[in-house]
């Protein structure tokens, strides 16, 4: 039977003004339990228990239940509804399926020449500080998955802030910031509603176009379903990876020797981009809720209980990688994490956020010898998509000796 630790005061989900002490203060809460009682609910932190409870039939992602607490409008609610995350069984496969072959390890990789393209000029120019959100990789998941999407390259930036205001707060139990999701996601909704028109009118070669054609089981899809699906594929795909990326940066910064190691054996890329997966995950914390009361592992837990998962402290457990996996190693074999997910809601698009991790690692360890953090990186909510809310760095070139 697993030993339930009681409860603690701290909040994991509370995280605004923490520094990157964050994921610290998780493992030390946690403190060799797997299950924790937070303020909100229960948090499980076992490498088993989590393998177990994201394939649970019983458990769903509460994106509409939150809201219901809240007490917000019933059209609020249906646009919560339709939001694949949300969806669970036929639903959420008569979805899934129309864009999972777009996302495939062979269907990404004709984008690495794509990824190239915007990221050599851009690091050509960078010698010394740089603003990397700003000018390396804020905007350049937004390329490739606007590209795939079929996005007017004009709108990208502004749809990145929509983008990093719904992923950082949709999750959120304070009302002020679940009301700026809300406001955010209204003007993503009716944007995309206006380019589903444009598309009808005038076809492109991608996935909106593509959707706006297709039948589901002899059913179209509605123009709501559409926007809803392509809504999430865009809001993920463009803020998740800038946030990998930035964080996986902060670790190069600090830990100077794994980044030489990168640059002396750039083969280990590859494998240096599943380490900072597991090691620093985007997704500390994944949400659910269960629908029936259950007992697991012993222990008790009511229906409708808020469940964090522990994804941060189980990529860390000593289980589930070998070597010392408190530490970070880019020649870490075959690094397993629970990052993109597990069971029918894994992340669609894992593969492509991959490549666009190894397209601009590789880029980058062949051009610059350092990574120096600039003043301080400031730290999301984990309560949502974590990262880095301002980074500025020091990336220095390489020098050629004089003849």
């Amino acid at each position: 039977m697993v030993q339930c630790a009681s409860e603690i005061s701290w909040d994991p989900a509370d995280t605004d003004g923490l520094s990157e002490d964050w994921l610290d203060r998780l493992l030390d809460a946690v403190d060799g339990n797997t299950v924790v009682r937070t303020p909100v609910g229960m948090l499980f932190a076992g490498v088993s228990q989590i393998e177990r409870l994201l394939a649970h039939p019983a458990l769903k992602v509460p994106v509409v239940e939150q809201y219901e607490l809240m007490g917000v409008s019933e059209a609020i609610l249906e646009r919560a509804r339709r939001v694949i995350l949300g969806l669970d069984g036929a639903p959420h496969t008569r979805l899934r399926r129309l864009v999972s072959r777009a996302f495939t390890q062979r269907a990404v990789e004709r984008l690495a020449e794509t990824m190239r393209s915007y990221l050599v000029p851009r690091l050509d120019d960078v010698d010394g500080e740089v603003d990397f959100i700003d000018e390396i990789v804020g905007d350049y998941p937004a390329a490739i998955i606007g590209g795939l999407l079929g996005l007017p390259a004009a709108d990208l930036p502004h749809l990145t802030s929509i983008a990093q205001v719904i992923t950082s707060s949709q999750f959120s139990l304070d009302v002020d910031r679940a009301h700026q999701y809300l406001a955010a996601a209204a003007e993503c909704d009716a944007y995309l509603a206006d380019l589903v028109t444009s598309k009808r009118k005038a076809p492109g070669d991608d996935i909106l176009t593509h959707l706006t054609q297709v039948g589901v089981e002899g059913d179209s899809l509605s123009d709501a379903e559409i926007v809803s699906l392509c809504a999430s594929l865009m809001n993920a795909g463009i803020d998740t990876t800038r946030n990998q990326i930035s964080l996986g940066m902060t670790l190069f910064a600090r830990l100077p020797e794994q980044w030489n190691r990168l640059r002396d054996e750039s083969v280990l890329v590859g494998n240096a981009v599943e380490e900072i997966l597991r090691f620093l995950p985007v997704t500390p914390l994944l949400t659910r809720l269960n629908t029936e009361a259950l007992t697991f592992d012993g222990v008790d837990v009511p229906e409708r209980t808020y469940i964090s998962l522990g994804v941060a402290a189980a990529n860390r457990d000593s289980t589930l990688n070998t070597g010392d996996a408190l530490t970070f190693d880019v020649s870490r074999p075959n690094p397993r994490h629970f990052t993109f997910g597990h069971g029918a809601h894994f992340c669609v698009g894992a593969a492509l956020a991959r490549l666009e991790m190894r397209e601009l690692l590789t880029q980058m360890v062949s051009r610059f010898v350092s990574v120096e953090v600039v003043g301080q990186a400031p730290r999301r909510s984990a309560m949502g998509v974590y990262g880095v809310k301002n980074l500025t760095l020091r990336l220095d070139r390489q020098r050629q000796n004089a003849s």
